[in-house]
């Protein structure tokens, strides 16, 4: 024991003072194996108990004796616990004036006994007694900071997962220390009669609010006329009015925070009517913070004023300088808003109710808006969404307010007219304070001068702080309504204009934030034409003002695209489909005047795509022009097809373009991404369908697609030839890398693969069927070239399968011609490939075609023989972890074939009809069987895989294989498929347990228990046969007898409910739910510590599978 004590300290002289970093490393990881030894245990003891030990042998043997007792407790004979927990109690009272970091690690390791030992194992008390009952005969000095600190840890530590116990101990101590919580807020009552400093009483009450948190207000009892009285309520209340660095202010607002929310449901807000004495003394003492929180918003604001050189309000300077507040700081006015804060959310209901006395915390929330910190202000944003969405759908959840059953209009009423008039009321009442709010807060998304200077995090900051605005400002126009709303945010504009025409420059910045502000107000535009009359005149003023600033353009483009929609509707209303629907005039002029406007915002949405840094804003404003108003644009079609074709020349098209080419000389192409080429892009693909006849679409189709095609027909050319004369040469993994560097063609040809992309923006938005299949066809050519030259080039055959998948579902039934030879494509290059692009394809191809009888026969022959090859490369788990991609589209195409086309993987009739030799394998027929068996061979191999997708497709594959409905889909397919899964579901049942103990994310859970429940509910007491075979071979140390007949007692009560019909996914009862709490629990019991959950893999997984998973 000596040799190791010497090599542990030699190992953290070596750690915490070599200045080798290799040898700092070493050590490290010689500690942390140490740490896992049994020795541990007995040498980390010895170390604290020494005098003569350093204080970082100390700290690092108590964090290791914390750790030891957290996750290796099992590793005690259960005769030295007693020991063990006399022996960390006298380390606590030796160590309770050391390093507070020692004396935490201590106190956490006492806290982790508690957790491991039950209650009635603590001398027949509690845990909480029994500490108490040996801390509190010690001397004061040493007494109480053990004890606080003990006190405060515990209800922090309760729902701490680190611990390595068994799930029903975990809850049965969090019962017991919630229990204890009377007794605890006794002790921390008598730590508080005691004389105590600043810094001790704010652990008293940093502890109070943890017990408060974990009892949920049951800590105080249900008499609520006594606990104003309470001690710790009144030196928590006390404490609020701490000045300067006193921490016993910041300890008194996480204190009173908690009460606040004790005293009301904290899932639906209702007051607690006990609590009512409680509440009476609460929000007064919080509201008595206001003069202190003006006074803090006054500093801030002259702070802010020196900075920026602005003025300060003489009124607000001198409250600032207050004696008594001087010492207040940005965390004190901190503290105070999210008190106020708390205090509006947790009393919302009240607060909604709309009557005088809520006035107090309404205004404490507009001080809150007001202060110049917007991390302060936004504090209260939550407050003003939920009272917005009181005001607007929830306020039949809050009281009634006071007043006679009927109202003045008589017992004639309606309830609808009376809950209307009520919520008309309530939001009158809170207008002028959501009118404040507006007002407050709208200059918080105005640039500065120096926002040029920022750097990115300074930028992303404040780019926040404009959404989280944008937001509260949404939720104010839903209670003020858009128009009022508009004119309070537009006010600033007059104050511009007056400005310039004084002569002083024109500020771009203000007026950008009052067009950011517009914008975010949007969703409450009212549907009636041409309301409000501001927001023609403000569009209408759009084109007029100045832009040389290009984040001002960027705006301008932004709301142009926000109120597209609002321009369609008001031509939409001129022109109703019922052509007895009468027009006003009103509704005529609107619909001209918008009509006249498109244009105008057209030409600068244009002009703004010159400008690099609003182009992107550009393309999106004539995207949504286009997509709300397309059918009125005729008078725009043809400078938005020359647009459409200049525009071909920019993106990557500017690399294409050969240099000194005239035209772009006489016409250069926009400084445009190539995300908004094909912006632009999709705006004339949509105008177009939507202006012109759908007989001149499809030629109208073809002219778009011609510079595109053309250009990725180039670029295909310019390719190496295809490394190999067929095409059809099977290669043994996924996409691997052709002769003549075809793994490199992305590096090489940079332009090709957005090129394609174009093409794919073509396919999605042309809007109709058979425009998109002649595209298809005229396309089929250069795509099937790409294929074949890009065969070992993943990236680029995956940009090629997206544009074919785009293509295939544009034109859906209207592709019907080309099946044949699109099923002939696919087959060869997924076997050239084993790209799984191709699959997704086909998947589409079965669930749009599986169904017709005359498709079947070639829809079946291919499909199971593009889903052999893929199984034949996914044989074992190893090879399903190098190819997660090909999994996880092979389980996608079966998982769709068996819910919408079952007859091509599981009608023997089908299946064995003769494939066509020249697409699938030369084989004149297949097995009925023999692609199930090969998926299910593969599931079974690859059901552990790591992989997010590809795990949940097998189980979603096997979920869908046994659901009862697919015998009504296709009777007889039942059969065929529990002959074929019966052999493997011993196995699979096994590998699914060992998912579930450690061997699959815990994320994964939730569809283990799926499939688990499915074996039981299709084979019922055999299936549970399996799962007690598999659980037998877990060691008892790891999973007892009990914690197995436990989840087998779970899979039995499944079983039956089962079969007697009852539950569902959704009923909590149900044999899924029933499932997933056993499961739940069997994996936290394996997972409990890397012992437990190592040993449970070693014992559940086949050798070559334990080989395979990384733990």
């Amino acid at each position: 024991m000596a040799s190791s004590t010497q090599q542990l300290f030699a190992a953290l002289h070596a750690l915490y003072h070599h200045e080798d970093a290799g040898v700092k490393g070493q050590a490290g990881k010689w500690l942390e194996q140490w740490q896992q030894s049994v020795e541990a245990w007995s040498i980390s003891d010895a170390v604290l108990h020494d005098p003569n030990s350093g204080v970082e042998a100390q700290y690092f043997c108590s964090q290791t004796l914390r750790t030891k007792v957290q996750r290796d407790f099992e590793e005690l004979p259960e005769a030295a616990v007693p020991q063990l927990r006399d022996s960390l109690l006298a380390l606590l009272l030796k160590y309770a004036k050391s390093t507070p970091a020692t004396r935490r690690q201590l106190c956490l390791a006492l806290i982790a006994l508690t957790v491991h030992v039950p209650a009635h194992k603590w001398d027949g008390g509690e845990p909480i007694k029994w500490l108490a009952s040996r801390i509190q005969g010690q001397p004061a000095d040493l007494a109480l900071p053990c004890l606080l600190e003990l006190l405060t840890l515990m209800p922090q530590e309760v729902h701490n997962f680190k611990y390595a116990v068994r799930p029903e101990r975990r809850r049965q101590h969090a019962i017991e220390l919630t229990s204890a919580t009377a007794h605890a807020i006794d002790m921390l009552t008598t730590c508080l009669s005691q004389p105590l400093d600043a810094r001790t009483r704010a652990g008293v009450l940093e502890a109070f609010g943890g017990w408060l948190r974990l009892s949920e207000g049951a800590a105080l009892g249900p008499d609520g006329s006594r606990l104003p009285s309470h001690p710790l309520v009144v030196s928590a209340l006390q404490g609020l009015q701490a000045r300067g660095n006193d921490p016993t202010f910041h300890a008194s607002v996480e204190a009173v925070c908690e009460l606040v929310w004790c005293t009301v449901d904290p899932q639906t807000n209702q007051i607690d009517g006990n609590m009512m004495p409680l509440i009476q003394v609460l929000v007064p003492s919080v509201m008595q913070l206001r003069p202190r929180f003006a006074a803090a918003s006054a500093q801030a604001a002259e702070e802010e004023g020196a900075e920026t050189g602005v003025r300060v309000n003489n009124n607000l300077a001198a409250a600032s300088r207050l004696p008594e507040y001087a010492e207040d700081d940005e965390d004190t006015a901190k503290g105070i808003a999210r008190l106020f804060a708390e205090v509006g959310e947790a009393y919302i209901n009240l607060i909604a109710t709309a009557v005088q006395e809520v006035q107090a915390p309404v205004e404490a929330m507009l001080d809150v808006a007001g202060y110049p910190e917007h991390s302060i202000a936004s504090i209260c944003f939550i407050f003003w969404h939920k009272l917005s969405k009181h005001l607007s759908q929830g306020w039949s959840q809050s009281p009634e307010p006071p007043g006679p059953p009927n109202g003045p209009s008589g017992p004639s009423d309606s309830q609808g007219d009376v809950a209307a008039g009520e919520r008309r009321r309530r939001r009158e009442f809170f207008a002028p304070a959501f009118q404040r709010l507006v007002t407050l807060i709208r200059h918080r998304v105005k640039y500065p001068p120096h926002a040029g200077s920022w750097d990115k995090e300074t930028a992303s900051d404040f780019k926040r702080q404009r959404y989280e605005v944008a937001d509260t400002l949404e939720d104010s126009a839903a209670v003020i309504g858009f128009e009022q709303c508009m004119s309070l945010l537009v006010g600033p504009l007059a104050e511009l204009s007056s400005a310039v025409a004084q002569g002083q420059p024109f500020d771009w910045a203000a007026a950008e934030a009052v067009l950011f502000c517009v914008r975010a107000i949007q969703p409450h535009v009212p549907d009636i034409p041409g309301d409000p009359p501001q927001l023609m005149q403000l569009l209408a003023a759009l084109p007029a003002l100045p832009r040389q600033a290009p984040l001002l353009q960027a705006c301008i483009c932004y709301t142009i695209a926000r109120y597209a929609g609002w321009l369609g509707t008001n031509i939409i209303a001129a022109s109703p489909r019922d052509p007895t629907t009468r027009v006003s005039e009103s509704d005529r002029a609107t619909a001209s005047a918008s009509a006249a406007l498109l244009p105008q915002l057209m030409q600068l949405a244009v002009e703004a795509l010159e400008v690099a840094e609003a182009s992107g804003a550009a393309a999106s404003a004539i995207l949504d022009i286009c997509a709300y108003c397309g059918r009125h644009l005729q008078s725009c079609m043809e400078p938005l097809v020359a647009l459409y074709h200049r525009v071909q020349r920019g993106g990557v098209g500017a690399h294409m373009t050969p240099a000194g080419d005239p035209l772009v000389q006489q016409q250069p192409p926009p400084p445009l991404a190539e995300d908004d080429v094909q912006l632009i892009m999709q705006a004339v693909c949509i105008a177009t369908c939507k202006c012109l006849p759908s007989a001149q679409i499809p030629q109208a189709a073809a002219t778009l697609l011609e510079p595109v095609l053309a250009a990725a027909q180039a670029a295909t050319a310019q390719l190496p030839p295809a490394p190999s004369p067929n095409p059809a040469i099977p290669s043994t993994s996924p996409a691997q890398p052709a002769a003549g560097g075809a793994h490199s063609l992305h590096a090489t040809h940079p332009y090709l693969a957005p090129l394609v992309d174009r093409l794919a923006c073509l396919f999605a938005y042309v809007d109709q069927r058979e425009a998109v299949a002649r595209m298809l066809a005229a396309s089929w050519q250069m795509l099937n070239e790409l294929f074949k030259r890009c065969a070992g080039d993943a990236r680029i055959i995956e940009r090629g399968c997206r544009c074919l998948r785009l293509g295939v579902k544009g034109a859906a039934r209207a592709a019907d011609p080309l099946l044949p030879s699109l099923l002939e494509m696919l087959a060869l290059h997924f076997k050239a490939t084993r790209h799984s692009a191709f699959l997704y394809i086909l998947s589409e191809l079965a669930k749009m075609f599986g169904r017709e009888p005359t498709h079947v026969p070639l829809l079946a022959g291919i499909t199971a023989s593009l889903l052999l090859d893929a199984c034949a490369s996914l044989r074992t788990l190893q090879e399903a972890t190098a190819n997660p991609d090909l999994m996880d589209d092979t389980y996608l195409l079966a998982n769709r074939v068996v819910s919408y086309a079952p007859r091509l993987l599981l009608d023997p009739s089908v299946m064995a009809a003769p494939a066509q030799p020249s697409l699938a394998n030369p084989a004149a027929a297949l097995r009925p069987d023999a692609a199930l068996g090969a998926l299910l061979d593969s599931a079974t191999a690859g059901v552990l895989i790591q992989h997010r997708e590809a795990c949940c497709s097998v189980l979603n594959f096997l979920m869908r294989l046994l659901q009862p409905s697919l015998e009504t889909a296709l009777p007889g397919a039942q059969a065929l498929v529990h002959s074929t899964f019966l052999p493997r579901a011993p196995l699979l049942t096994q590998l699914l347990l060992a998912g579930a103990a450690g061997a699959l994310p815990l994320a994964r859970l939730v569809e283990v228990s799926q499939v688990l429940s499915a074996l039981l509910q299709t084979w019922g007491s055999q299936a549970m046969g399996w799962m007690a075979a598999s659980l037998g071979m877990l060691p008892d140390p790891v999973v007892s007898q009990a914690d197995k007949e436990q989840l087998l007692g779970a899979a039995s009560a499944a079983v039956s409910l089962h079969a007697s019909g009852g539950g569902g996914k959704s009923d909590s009862t149900g044999p899924e739910r029933l499932m997933e709490g056993a499961i739940d629990d069997f994996a936290d019991l394996c997972r409990r510590n890397p012992r437990a959950q190592q040993a449970a893999q070693k014992a559940l997984l086949p050798p070559e599978l334990a080989a395979a998973i990384v733990l």
